[in-house]
Order: C-alpha cells, then structure tokens, then sequence
C-alpha cells in the first residue's frame, strides 16, 4: 500500500519508464474526448481552479507524515526495549532469553534503518507535496518534482489509463490513474498519476474489451475522478466548477496545523456513492450524498477503534510537514498560468456550494457518539502505558502520567 500510494511521486514506477506502452497488460485506456457518463468528482485533490488553470495535488499527500514519524516511532521503540535489555542483563546476569531479543529488536532497528535510508529520508526531507497544474488555454500540464524538476507535458499527446501500480505483490492489485509521455516508437519516456488509487479485487480480462473493472463501483469510483479532470479540460469549465467541494489550503502556503490534524485523522481519500439515473443523454451516474455521508460516518468506527495508532500520526504529520520543503513553481510556470481578474470561476474569490449537504441521521450521531468514547478509552490506555513504564523505570519520571490519568478519571 505503502509503495502504490509514493510510486510515481516520490519514487519512480517499477518496470514501467522505457517499456512499449501496448506492452503494459493490466490497464484500462481512456480517451480524453469521450465523456464517461458519470459525474465529475474533485475528492478533496484541489488546490486552485479557475477558468486558466486547475492545481492538485500529488497521490502521497494523504500519506505524508504517517509512515515517516510511525518509522520514527517504532526506531524511538526499538531503542528503548534494546536500553531496558541491557539493564536487565547487568542487573541480573545473562540471561538466553534477554540476549535472544535483545539480539531481535537490534536486527529490528538496522531494518528500520535500512527502510529509512532508502526510501522514507525522501518523505521527510522532500516537500510537503508535489502539485499537478492542468492549463486548460494552453494545453499543457505541469508536474512538480523538486524546484529544478519542473516537467511540461502536452495534454492532447498524453496516453491516459487505468494501470496496474507494480508494488511486486500479485495479490494486493492496485490501480492508478496514470498519464503517460510516449516516444515516436511507442517507448513510454515518462509518466504521472492523478492523486486517486485504488485497490480493486476484480478487474477480468477478454479478448474483445481487455482488461476491464468487473465490479460498477470500482468502475465509477476511477471515472468520477477522471471525468473532474477530463471535464476540465475538453468540456468547459461550468461542469468542473460545480464539482469542487473546498480548496486545500497550500496554495503558496505551509499545510496548518488544523489541515494536518484533520488529515492526520482522514489519511485516506473518501469514496464516494452513486446513483443511477435516467437522462436525455442516457444513463448517467450522480452522487449520493446521503449514502456517502452514512459511509463517511461508518468509517469514523475504524479511526475511532484505531486513535491509539493516530495518537503517532496527529504529532507526525505536524512534524514532517514542517521540516519539508514548500513547493514554488517557476517564473515561466506562473506567467504561462495568469489568471484574469475578473474569472467567474476563480474558486478562491466566488466559491460555490459544491454538493448538497447529507441530513444528519440518527446512525450518524450514534456512531460520533460511540467514537468519541473510544477515542477517550484510547488516550486512557495510552497514558496508562506510559504510567507502567514509569513504574518500571523506578518513578523517577519529573512528570508521573498518574496526575494526567487523575483527570482522565475526573472527566
């Protein structure tokens, strides 16, 4: 998961640059003209739009943070069990079991290690995000990768697919929406991916129609956020415009404190619900809103069942975001990218109400209600933890988290 979500951002795609692209197998093509029947979907990606052009954002962004300082977490972990061993062994003498894993959790710390310096020091010392400007008068599309590695592609030369992401694992089958710069000969010279991936168990695959999604959902849940790109571009900006629910705060700005906790929390895209519906065009999908919001609120359960692991994330994500570098585009980018003052669809000054707003449901405010409590029990048993380590130490912690437990109760 790991890997499908920083391949093509942060690490370059696994046997895929120099390859003949009608060599790839497992991909679904798709055509920038054609209109794919389901309503334009922003999930939460965007960082500007307006008639020039629509910025958004990289596929790690939701993962910022987490990896990085939980890897930080476990090493900080590591450390101290190999420190308590020690104690253990020149207070009691040697002992085949405190050596055993002692020997473990140092193996352990040269493997974090090794992950680290290979891939996860690109996380922390890289930028906070790395954006995708799609220029709607010029056709052309920026991708950032460092301050010196600004690459511009031509929207109309573009192959544009479903692709499977090669993580090495043919079990997990995850997908990308993947665009991709190909050479007269038909040799892939370089690609990028929109933010959204998904993992999809079924995708079949016949002689007629290739490879192709088996299951509607995962098919719509591709096409929406394909179509808020593709719409933008060859159809107007009228249907785009309408699909945008907020702008993500980073335009020429750090990520807030609030933006990191929120993402801290929600470090996964929402997927959103369909309805099918009849038109003068044809069948044609729109979403649910209410089956979204009822959706949303159930995973609320996970986060809730799992706060003790985010308790890591909301101090790492604030952590990592700051040591990062902030991404700043080119003079050539931002003069090729002017916006006219008086743009009705400049987003940042006349923003729309997006979709319509989910009723609040009696198994919504049930669910809030049973998550707060596991969120409470969660940093219960958190302090608690730290309070017997304390104990173990011999109480000689300048702070014992007993007095932060005193509360807890009192509360």
């Amino acid at each position: 998961m790991i890997q499908a979500h920083y391949q093509g951002v942060i690490i370059p795609y696994r046997n895929y640059i120099g390859k003949k692209f009608n060599e790839i197998e497992e991909k679904i093509e798709l055509n920038q003209k054609q209109d794919t029947g389901v309503e334009p979907v922003d999930a939460d990606i965007t960082i500007q739009f307006n008639s020039t052009y629509l910025e958004v954002l990289d596929k790690a962004y939701n993962w910022r943070g987490v990896i990085n300082f939980f890897s930080i977490g476990l090493c900080v972990f590591a450390l101290f069990m190999i420190n308590l061993m020690v104690l253990i062994i020149l207070k009691v003498g040697f002992d085949w079991l405190a050596i055993a894993a002692f020997l473990l959790m140092s193996l352990f710390l040269l493997g974090i290690f090794f992950i680290y310096k290979f891939f996860l020091k690109k996380d922390l010392f890289g930028y906070t995000h790395y954006p995708i400007r799609f220029n709607r008068k010029n056709r052309k599309v920026y991708v950032f990768k460092t301050k010196d590695d600004i690459r511009v592609f031509d929207w109309d030369h573009l192959k544009v697919a479903f692709t499977r992401i090669d993580t090495g694992n043919r079990r997990k089958p995850e997908y990308d929406i993947r665009f991709s710069q190909i050479a007269e000969d038909g040799t892939i010279e370089d690609a990028f991916c929109l933010p959204f991936v998904k993992f999809a168990h079924t995708i079949e695959y016949t002689e007629e129609d290739g490879y192709q999604f088996s299951l509607d959902a995962e098919a719509l849940w591709f096409a929406s956020n394909w179509e808020y790109i593709r719409c933008y571009m060859e159809d107007g900006v009228e249907e785009s415009y309408k699909a945008v629910r907020k702008l993500i705060p980073l335009d020429k700005k750090r990520e807030s404190l609030l933006q990191s906790m929120k993402m801290a929390w929600y470090f996964t895209a929402k997927v959103y619900s369909f309805k099918e519906t009849k038109t003068a065009q044809g069948t044609r999908y729109i979403v649910d809103v209410q089956k979204t919001y009822n959706e949303t609120v159930l995973a609320l359960l996970v986060n809730g069942v799992g706060f003790f692991i985010i308790l890591i994330f909301f101090i790492g994500r604030p952590f990592v975001m700051h040591i990062a570098k902030r991404p700043k585009w080119s003079k050539q980018v931002e003069d090729a990218c002017v916006v006219d003052s008086d743009d009705p669809y400049n987003y940042e000054k006349h923003p729309n109400q997006g979709h319509p707003k989910a009723k609040e449901t009696a198994l919504g405010i049930i669910v809030k209600t049973i998550t707060f409590f596991l969120c409470y029990f969660s940093i219960y048993g958190f302090l608690w933890v730290f309070d017997k380590v304390a104990e173990v130490k011999g109480n000689d912690l300048p702070i014992r988290f007993s007095d932060y437990l005193a509360f807890w109760n009192w509360f």
